[in-house]
C-alpha cells in the first residue's frame, strides 16, 4: 500500500470540481433571480462545506510529516501563499477594474480595499470586493493554526490538534454567540477538522469499509439535497456527508490504486480558479447589461447558459492567468531565496 502522501486521488479531484460547479449553479440562479430554480437547487450552496472538509484533508495529508518541524514552516507558508494569493489578486484586479470603469465606487473604500487585498476578515462572514472570498478567511485561519502546529513541539501540536477541534465543535453545538454569526464560524472551522480526522483514518480503512462509507456519503448527500434526510442540528450534515465521500473514495484508491488521469488532474486544478472568477464575471455581465441580453425567457435554459459561461471562464482563467501568475510568483520567491543565500555566504 503506497503512503497516503504519494497518492493523487482522482475521485476527489472530480468531486472537488463538481463542488465548484455546484457553487456556480447556485450563483447562477441567484443572479437570474429565479425563485423556482433557487428552491430546486439551493442545496448547491453547500459545495462550500465540501471544500472546507477537503482542505482539512489535503493539508493533513500533505503536511502531517511537517508537524513539529519548525524548519519546514517557511516552505509550508510559501506553498499556502502561492495557492491562495496570486490567483486571487488577479481576480481582485479584474473586479476593481470594472467597478472603476462603470463608476461603481461605493465598494472601493480604503477599509474594503485593505481587507480584500490581504484577506483580513472583519466579521464571521465578511463580504469584501470578491464576495465569495469570505470562505478564504477560514482557509487562512486554518492554515495559521496548522502552521502553529508545525512550529511547536510534537506533544503540544498533538494536544492542540485534539483540544482545539473539540473546543470549536463544543462551541458550535452549544450555540454560544460571543460575536455575530459565531455559530456559523464555529461550524465552518469544525469542518476543516473533519477533513483532518479523515486524513488520519483513511490509511486504516479497508476497501470494503471504504465502499460502504462512499455509498453512505453519496446517499446522505442525495437525501439532504432532496430533503429526504434530516440530521440533528448539532451535526453539520453536509460536512459529515462530504467527509464520508472523501474517506471512502480515498480509502479505495489507496488500496486498489489511484484512478488519477490527466483529465482528473485538470478538473482538480480548475476548481479554485472557477470558484474565484465566476462571481465577478457574473457581476460584470450584470452591470454591463450583457446579462439581460442573455435572457431568453426560459429560466432553465438561461441558468444553464450562465453555468456554462462560469465553467468556461474557470477553464480560461486557469490556463491564461492562474498558472502563469503562480509560476511568476514562484520564480520571484526562488530568485529572492537564492539572493539571500548568496548574501549569507562568506
Amino acid at each position: 500500500m503506497p503512503p497516503i502522501t504519494s497518492v493523487r486521488f482522482g475521485s476527489i479531484d472530480v468531486a472537488r470540481w463538481l463542488a465548484a460547479a455546484a457553487i456556480v449553479v447556485f450563483h447562477s440562479g441567484a443572479f437570474l433571480s429565479d425563485l423556482e430554480f433557487g428552491k430546486a437547487f439551493g442545496f448547491t450552496y453547500y459545495g462550500v462545506d465540501f471544500f472546507f472538509v477537503l482542505s482539512g484533508f489535503v493539508i493533513m495529508q500533505a503536511h502531517a510529516a511537517d508537524l513539529s518541524h519548525p524548519e519546514r514552516l517557511g516552505t509550508f507558508a510559501k506553498k499556502r501563499f502561492l495557492r491562495i494569493y496570486p490567483p486571487y489578486w488577479c481576480v481582485l484586479a479584474f473586479a476593481i477594474g470594472f467597478l472603476l470603469w462603470f463608476n461603481l465606487r461605493d465598494p472601493l473604500t480604503w477599509s474594503n480595499l485593505l481587507s480584500s487585498t490581504f484577506l483580513i476578515p472583519r466579521s464571521a462572514k465578511d463580504f469584501g470586493i470578491i464576495t465569495q472570498a469570505w470562505t478564504l478567511h477560514y482557509e487562512l485561519i486554518f492554515y495559521i493554526f496548522f502552521g502553529i502546529c508545525i512550529a511547536l513541539p510534537r506533544r503540544i501540536s498533538l494536544l492542540l490538534l485534539v483540544a482545539v477541534p473539540a473546543l470549536v465543535y463544543g462551541l458550535f453545538v452549544s450555540g454560544t454567540q460571543p460575536f455575530a454569526n459565531a455559530t456559523m464560524a464555529f461550524k465552518n472551522i469544525s469542518l476543516f477538522f473533519f477533513g483532518v480526522i479523515v486524513a488520519v483514518c483513511v490509511p486504516r480503512i479497508s476497501v470494503l469499509v471504504g465502499g460502504f462509507l462512499l455509498a453512505l456519503g453519496l446517499l446522505t448527500l442525495a437525501g439532504l439535497a432532496t430533503e429526504a434526510v434530516a440530521l440533528p442540528s448539532f451535526v453539520p450534515a453536509w460536512g459529515l456527508a462530504s467527509a464520508l465521500v472523501i474517506a471512502g473514495g480515498a480509502a479505495i484508491e489507496i488500496r486498489k490504486g489511484s484512478v488519477s488521469s490527466k483529465t482528473t488532474d485538470i478538473l482538480g486544478a480548475l476548481c479554485y480558479g472557477t470558484y474565484l472568477i465566476h462571481l465577478p464575471l457574473f457581476s460584470f455581465l450584470e452591470v454591463s447589461g450583457l446579462l439581460s441580453k442573455l435572457r431568453t425567457g426560459n429560466p432553465a435554459f438561461d441558468c444553464a447558459v450562465l453555468v456554462a459561461i462560469g465553467l468556461f471562464a474557470g477553464l480560461v482563467f486557469h490556463f491564461a492567468c492562474e498558472r502563469p501568475i503562480v509560476a511568476l510568483f514562484k520564480n520571484l520567491l526562488a530568485t529572492r531565496q537564492r539572493r539571500d543565500v548568496a548574501v549569507a555566504l562568506p
